[in-house]
Order: C-alpha cells, then structure tokens, then sequence
C-alpha cells in the first residue's frame, strides 16, 4: 500500500515529517518509523519531555507533510539526535 502526504507525496521510512503535535495546536517535526494497514507510525519529541525523550503516534497519512530533501538535511544537520 501506497501512503501520501497532505500533497499527495509518497512517504517512505524515515522521512520527516510536519504535523500538528496531538492535543496541541503546535506543529512539530516527526521521523516516519512504519506503517500499519491504515496509518503511519511517526516518532518526534516530547512536548514537556527531556532532550532526546521521544514518543510515538500513529497518524492518518493525509495529517502529515514530508518535507523537502534540502530542508530535511538542514534539520539532520542541525540536530543530528532527532
């Protein structure tokens, strides 16, 4: 199965993506880890955690926007324990 970003991209694993952080109008940035039968699973930063504490959700794949190759290495870059 074939899953697609908010414009219609394919998302692969280890992507990043940008999505509206659950339960918070913030938008933050998120890593791909797998998909199920119908939603992607996307790991990213605790809102209140620890630096390097990360959670996981599962999300529609229409929620997500992957970003583009240039702005993903600029945030590996930057923050290279995401």
């Amino acid at each position: 199965m074939t899953y697609k970003d908010v414009l219609g991209r394919e998302l692969k694993a280890n992507d990043l993506v940008v999505m509206q952080q659950p339960n918070y109008a913030d938008l933050l940035i998120g890593k791909v880890e797998s998909f199920t039968p119908k939603k992607v699973r996307v790991s990213f930063q605790k809102h209140h955690g620890k630096p390097g504490e990360r959670d996981t959700k599962l999300f529609d794949s229409y929620y997500l926007y992957r970003m583009h190759d240039e702005d993903a290495i600029v945030y590996r870059l930057q923050h290279p324990n995401s």
